[in-house]
């Protein structure tokens, strides 16, 4: 969110190279557009990474980030649809570096930003592709049950031997009553440990996501210098 937000500032610093009237119209409407399609492309970028991160497949982007092309042909087709937008990003800034609306200050503080975010994007792979294995994953589950299982048991038969016939209820009712605390630490233990397998899935699941992506858009569309509103919220929240 961080990059995506400077890179929207950085786009306020790409401009028109003619001021003469038989060129500036044609000036104005071209940075018009690749702000236009700046913003359009950092939204769909955040939308196809949160769904990475949320493990969802998409199919289609959101009808306002659709173009007429065949983007989102490309994109469901893609493993890594997230990086071909980067990457689109990257073209549409060398389009404007070779139209010459770009200064070389301009140009390093965009390239420093898309490195960050494809680190951000890396990073968070390894995390969704490198959970415990599902064998691993089973192996825990039954040594966590058996040893609940058999355990508990065990402490229970253990007070029972050890009491007097007349202390045995007493015995019995402390010794479920140990056993119940120690199934209810283990499972919890075993629970907490499932959420390390997907992290950030599960943080995601906690956070107000709606809202966290209309904020995002909203600061898009409002960062990027855009004098004649043609840069809408692309992702609204839907119950605003």
């Amino acid at each position: 969110g961080k990059a995506c937000r400077w890179l929207a500032v950085c786009g306020s610093h790409v401009s028109e190279t003619l001021t003469i009237s038989a060129g500036a119209e044609l000036e104005k409407k071209a940075v018009a557009e690749f702000r236009y399609e700046l913003v359009r492309l950092l939204n769909l970028a955040w939308y196809l990474f949160k769904a990475m991160l949320l493990d969802v497949k998409v199919e289609q982007a959101p009808v306002a980030l659709r173009t007429k092309s065949k983007e989102s042909q490309m994109l469901s087709a893609s493993k890594n649809p997230t990086m071909l937008v980067i990457k689109s990003i990257s073209k549409l800034l060398e389009r404007q570096q070779a139209a010459g609306r770009m200064s070389s200050a301009t140009v390093a503080l965009f390239s420093a930003e898309i490195g960050k975010l494809i680190e951000t994007y890396h990073v968070a792979q390894s995390y969704q592709l490198s959970p415990p294995s599902t064998a691993l994953e089973g192996f825990v589950k039954f040594f966590t049950v058996v040893f609940v299982y058999t355990v508990c048991p065990i402490i229970s038969l253990a007070e029972l031997s050890d009491n007097a016939i007349e202390e045995n209820v007493a015995g019995f009712i402390l010794s479920m009553s140990y056993s119940l605390v120690v199934s209810l630490f283990y499972f919890g233990l075993y629970e907490a440990g499932k959420l390390v397998e997907k992290p950030f899935k599960a943080v995601m699941n906690l956070i107000d996501l709606d809202t966290m992506t209309a904020t995002l858009s909203d600061d898009l569309a409002s960062l990027v210098d855009d004098p004649d509103g043609e840069v809408p919220v692309f992702l609204p929240k839907l119950n605003a």
